[in-house]
């Protein structure tokens, strides 16, 4: 049974079943003579065996296992699995309950009538993570590494498809890396120069060219600005370089990110400096974007704010705020 048909009859979308073959899930013994994915009754009994297996929340890897390895998991294992899953589901929901009534409660308080919208930043954790965030109606979710964000976004997108939340990139980027960024990302929030503009807008016109059919939509584009005011040598040591254009660089580097192909000036984006009080900083942000819609009135993101500062950055107007760990918890760094 080829794969379109494979798909029609088990509800498992064509792309999925591409994301099993590759993972070794549920692997064609045979290849049609055109080369074409050829299903035996057993692929299938296995094919719907995995969905049973992932209607109940076990893992890709554990299905794997409990399949290439009987034995090797006992039914008491799998229900172990289960509950240590449901708690963790829980957590999420509450952390991401907690989040949100943190971002109302801080938009009340100003007088605003519009809540900023939460991007949850995923950097460190499995897309299986995105896809329950998914769930739970997270529509926006933030990478500050290629090499981690590539892989993760394309797995995402196989499970859910046109049900996949947007991807912001959120950390510092190298122009070789935009031809890859621009596959997955919808915003890139941390545009600081002229030349990484110029190489998103090629990258992709040039992915237009190969993908004529796929409608791809302009790349939201954030410049990122640097808000501490402090000289060089009078910054903390030991954070690391966080990227950002100068407030007297701004006007020009969103001239150049509207007049691109291919890009939409989004608005602005900042870190709050570490050892200076948030809200003057947030509050610098907010003055700059004021004078920037004068020329660019489409530019109406302020995206500022993360857990330990969120209610200073909704004070200070934010239209988005970055949260990671406080919903998903501490992680390894990956690499």
């Amino acid at each position: 049974m080829l794969i379109g048909e494979v798909s029609r009859h088990s509800g498992v979308s064509v792309r999925m079943l591409r994301h099993y073959d590759r993972l070794g899930l549920v692997r064609p013994a045979t290849r049609t003579a055109g080369g074409y994915r050829d299903y035996s009754p057993d692929d299938i009994a296995r094919l719907f065996r995995v969905v049973g297996l992932r209607a109940l929340g076990v893992s890709l890897a554990g299905i794997k296992t409990l399949l290439d390895t009987p034995g090797t998991a006992e039914p008491a294992d799998l229900v172990d699995e289960l509950i240590a899953k449901t708690r963790q589901r829980i957590t999420r929901e509450t952390a991401l309950l907690t989040r949100l009534t943190r971002i109302a409660d801080a938009a009340r308080d100003a007088g605003r009538e519009a809540e900023p919208a939460l991007v949850v930043v995923t950097k460190t954790h499995p897309a299986e993570d995105v896809v329950r965030l998914a769930a739970l109606g997270v529509t926006d979710v933030g990478e500050n590494r290629d090499q981690e964000a590539r892989p993760k976004a394309e797995a995402v997108a196989a499970a859910l498809g046109a049900d996949a939340p947007r991807w912001h990139f959120v950390g510092q980027l190298q122009t070789n890396k935009a031809k890859y960024v621009v596959r997955y990302a919808s915003v890139v929030e941390s545009v600081d120069r002229p030349e990484l503009a110029e190489a998103l807008s090629r990258a992709l016109l040039l992915r237009r060219e190969r993908e004529p059919e796929a409608a791809i939509p302009d790349l939201e584009c954030l410049v990122q600005v640097d808000v501490d005011d402090r000289a060089d040598e009078d910054r903390p040591e030991g954070i690391g370089p966080r990227g950002g254009a100068r407030p007297e660089d701004v006007p020009a580097l969103a001239d150049v990110i509207a007049g691109l192909p291919g890009l939409r000036l989004g608005g602005l984006m900042c870190v709050a400096p570490r050892g200076l009080d948030p809200e003057h900083a947030f509050r610098r942000l907010a003055a700059l974007g004021a004078r920037l819609r004068q020329t660019h009135p489409e530019a109406t993101a302020l995206s500022m704010g993360m857990s330990a500062d969120l209610e200073a950055a909704v004070r200070a107007g934010a239209t988005q705020v970055r949260i990671g760990s406080d919903v998903l918890g501490a992680r390894d760094a990956v690499g």
